[in-house]
């Protein structure tokens, strides 16, 4: 398992305002790592740990790579510009010491990688928000960095736009990369990522893969007699489930079981509700 970033206790404050408390999170190669919060829930301020553009922080932050390649929501590029002068320029302030060929050479790379070579020439104000978008992704994925940081970079977009992006995120994943995106939409980033860090009071929980694949139940009875046969019932078959009250449960099942008809047949059921763990989780924790 190739780790790449490794945050052991990490707290990040404003003075006396604490952000986020006690962090300990790891991030290995390979995985698309969806990072879920409410504005202002502390996103972007992880974010710019990870960046560098934060150091006022406690703990360990350990990264197993030369640089990040970083697009904040913020950030644009000038706009009576070409896409590949800006690009040049970046790439120069990188690596200011390389040859001309060399980085024009890894400026195409990038180019042809997220598809914006054929509008490279043209001045950044002129573009639509896919192309800019692009160009934008390009300058990270600059010298091949192998961490990927994307701050709300899918918000705004139009449905055919977002899902060109999330391909091409998905086309960086191959390179064994880290990539990690935040978005306060769970739609947005669910057919993309391989794991869900959830940001809410001030925590950052991370769901691992096997919890992706479930759903969630919200389940009430209609007679206490019920209760201690229905608790047997799910223990037999391996259904993880809580009791939220005297009659009402919640429960995590496989999305492809069948276990909801064989309880709805075998119990009074009073009221069933359904989501993805995902939305429970979230709306919940």
């Amino acid at each position: 398992m190739n780790s790449l970033i490794k945050i052991k206790n990490v707290s990040i404050s404003y003075g006396s305002d604490v952000i986020l408390s006690n962090l300990n999170l790891e991030f290995v190669a390979g995985k698309i790592y969806g990072l879920i919060g409410e504005n202002g829930a502390g996103k972007s301020t992880f974010i710019n740990v990870l960046s560098g553009a934060l150091t006022s922080y406690s703990g360990n932050l350990i990264l197993n790579s030369k640089s990040i390649g970083v697009v904040n929501q913020e950030v644009s590029l000038p706009d009576n510009f070409s896409a590949k002068d800006v690009l040049y320029f970046l790439a120069k302030l990188i690596k200011p010491k390389l040859f001309k060929k060399k980085i024009f050479d890894e400026i195409n790379l990038a180019l042809n990688l997220v598809g914006a070579t054929s509008f490279s020439d043209i001045n950044f104000n002129k573009l639509s928000n896919g192309m800019k978008m692009r160009i934008l992704i390009a300058q990270a994925i600059l010298f091949s960095p192998k961490i990927l940081v994307f701050d709300e970079i899918l918000s705004g977009l139009d449905p055919k736009i977002k899902v060109d992006i999330r391909n091409l995120i998905l086309r960086l994943r191959e390179k064994n990369r880290v990539i990690i995106i935040s978005s306060h939409l769970l739609e947005d980033l669910e057919l993309v990522c391989d794991e869900f860090l959830f940001v809410k009071n001030k925590s950052i929980v991370s769901v691992s893969e096997n919890k992706l694949k479930s759903k969630s139940y919200i389940l009430k009875l209609k007679e206490h007699k019920e209760v201690l046969l229905f608790c047997d019932f799910l223990k037999s078959k391996g259904i993880k489930f809580v009791a939220l009250s005297d009659l009402i449960f919640s429960l995590q099942v496989d999305k492809n079981e069948t276990i909801i008809n064989e309880i709805t047949k075998k119990f009074n059921v009073l009221d069933i509700k359904s989501g993805s763990y995902l939305e429970s989780l979230f709306e919940e924790w």
